[in-house]
């Protein structure tokens, strides 16, 4: 083999390594998210300060068992009380006389 071959053989492995790399870095933000459904508000905004590199190794494989634990430190750290994004439920029963609207309704009529 001439010296360009092994050049180009080379070019080639790196570029096929550097493809699975970034293959496995869309898996493991698609891994993310999945994992943190229901659990973080906001899964996208962990995944901008995130470096999911960590998680993917040189053959693009992501570990998700790491992955994991990292979606339940990051739940965990969240204030007390949070509901993972939800809304809480508003007061309950009927209004009382003092609802702007209904008065104002009753006045016009």
């Amino acid at each position: 083999m001439t010296e360009a071959e092994k050049a180009i053989a080379k070019a080639k492995a790196d570029g096929a390594a550097e493809a699975r790399r970034e293959a496995g870095l869309l898996v493991a933000a698609a891994e993310f998210r999945a994992l943190a459904l229901g659990k973080l508000a906001d899964a996208a905004a962990a995944l901008e300060v995130i470096d999911l590199a960590k998680f993917v190794n040189d053959a693009g494989e992501v570990d998700k068992a790491e992955l994991g634990k990292l979606v339940d430190k990051l739940a965990a750290a969240l204030p007390s009380g949070n509901s993972g994004g939800k809304v809480p439920a508003g007061a309950r029963g009927a209004p009382g006389d003092t609802d702007f609207l209904r008065s104002a309704m009753r006045v016009t009529r």
